[in-house]
Parts: structure tokens; C-alpha cells; sequence
């Protein structure tokens, strides 16, 4: 259900933030058939049973990078989608990491948080929503009730700034 709410394009170029073990990569990498995932943890062995996981599943269009969600080890506008999984409430700095998962974002990109009911550090919907803002992303749809949801964003093709100005804002 969660991959699908992702609404990928067999040619994404796919970005997991805080993939953990790759629990959901397999899923996502089948259908990135002329796409590539990026597994992004913050520890090296969740990377290595996310990459053994793929591997005994047939996948090949992936790769593991190592790195923090407020601090990601790519260039900007690298991806046409980025996805986290009950992962932002464990960041320390949860701004900082919705301002980096926008800015890898390509323009049209999208962003697509999940919260799960019953983790300690779920993130609330107006909290989400806010950071998400915040770091210059239109909300575009929710999946799912408040206490279990999948929230999807997209960068705007032109910044907020260019279109208040063509607006005389």
C-alpha cells in the first residue's frame, strides 16, 4: 500500500531516506524498471542488510549511501522523488531535514512522508504540513486517516518567490 501511494514512474530516480534495512526497497526497485534507488541511512549496517535484501530479491538498480536526513550527500536537484518512512520524528533536526529532502528534489519532484500509529516519535499531520512549507513544498494529497497517513508533496516548478513576483505580490 505504501509503495503505491509513491506514484512512481518506471524512469524515477529515487531517493529513501532513512531506508533502515531496506524493508520497502525491493517493492520500489521492481518498478523502477529504467529508474535507480538510493538508499540513504545515517548507519552502515542497516545500509548493508537493505543491500543483501535487494540483492537476494534480483535487484540491481540501486545503490547505499551513508549520510544524515538534515545533512543528505547529494547534489541538488538530483531527484524526481524522495520518500521516508517513519523516519522524520527521528531526527533531531526535523526542519532542516524537510529543507534538504526539497532541495535534492528536482522541480515537479515530490516528497512522500509516511507515519505509522504507534511510534514514539510519530510526526503530526499540521506539523508535517508546516515543515513541509516551510521548506518550499505544496502539499499535493493525503492517504489515510491523521493517526496513519502518507502525505505527498511536490517542489514547485518555480519557486515561490518567482511566481509572487509575476503575481505583484
Amino acid at each position: 500500500m505504501i509503495v503505491r501511494r509513491l506514484e512512481l514512474k518506471p524512469t524515477d530516480h529515487v531517493l529513501e531516506i532513512g531506508s533502515g534495512p531496506g524493508y520497502f526497497g525491493p517493492a520500489v526497485a521492481c518498478r523502477l524498471t529504467q529508474g535507480r534507488l538510493i538508499l540513504n541511512d545515517v548507519q552502515g549496517g542497516m545500509l548493508e542488510m537493505a543491500a543483501k535484501r535487494l540483492e537476494r530479491r534480483g535487484c540491481r538498480n540501486f545503490e547505499c549511501r551513508a549520510g544524515d536526513a538534515a545533512s543528505l550527500p547529494f547534489a541538488d536537484k538530483t531527484f524526481d522523488l524522495a520518500f521516508m518512512v517513519a523516519v522524520l520524528g527521528e531526527v533531531t533536526d526535523r526542519a532542516a531535514a524537510m529543507r534538504e529532502a526539497a532541495r535534492v528534489l528536482r522541480p515537479g519532484g515530490r516528497l512522500s512522508v509516511t507515519e505509522l500509529p504507534g511510534d514514539p516519535d510519530f510526526v503530526r499531520l499540521s506539523e508535517l504540513k508546516q515543515r513541509a512549507q516551510e521548506a518550499g513544498l505544496d502539499f499535493e494529497r493525503r492517504y489515510g486517516p491523521r493517526w496513519y497517513f502518507t502525505c505527498n508533496f511536490v517542489k514547485p516548478v518555480e519557486p515561490h518567490a518567482v511566481v509572487a513576483r509575476k503575481l505583484g505580490i
